[in-house]
């Protein structure tokens, strides 16, 4: 899959557990990672055929401004759901380097999601409703140990 990479945008977000550490902005890098097709804009050479990297970064910039957030977990969670429905992209990737640690060059979180994730909580995504695996009885297997729950139960 093609991909349009972002690495290392300096931004100043309000992050951090104790209500101190969120007072002012800290600096954090965000690297983000759009799988899209690239096709379209390769053979029309037309900015609207693509995702404009020039307006994510200026908009991921000004993301945390009137915002705080306690985890790096959330921040990136809020991030790469933002993208897949603003500016599209059949997968993202999120990074998010904050650096607290004094002996550690950066603390990361990093989170990976698909445009099927956007489904309402307790939906089955298309690509997983649509594939099923027969089940295997018992009776085929006598030695081996099958676990039954709602979750398998879907696939079965």
């Amino acid at each position: 899959m093609d991909q349009i990479i972002i690495e290392d945008l300096e931004v100043y977000f309000q992050i951090g557990v104790p209500d101190k550490e969120r007072a002012q902005p800290q600096k954090l890098h965000l690297s983000v990672v759009v799988e899209h097709s690239l096709d379209a804009a390769a053979r029309s050479d037309d900015l609207s055929q693509t995702i404009d990297y020039d307006a994510l970064t200026e908009q991921l910039i000004h993301f945390g401004e009137s915002k705080e957030w306690k985890l790096l977990e959330r921040l990136a969670h809020d991030i790469v759901r933002w993208i897949l429905s603003e500016h599209g992209g059949d997968q993202v990737t999120v990074e998010v380097k904050k650096f607290i640690i004094p002996n550690a060059r950066h603390v990361a979180v990093q989170l990976t999601r698909s445009k099927w994730c956007k489904t309402k909580r307790g939906e089955t995504p298309p690509s997983r409703a649509s594939f099923r695996v027969p089940s295997l009885a018992k009776s085929q297997y006598p030695d081996r140990h099958f676990v039954h729950s709602a979750a398998h139960s879907a696939f079965s």
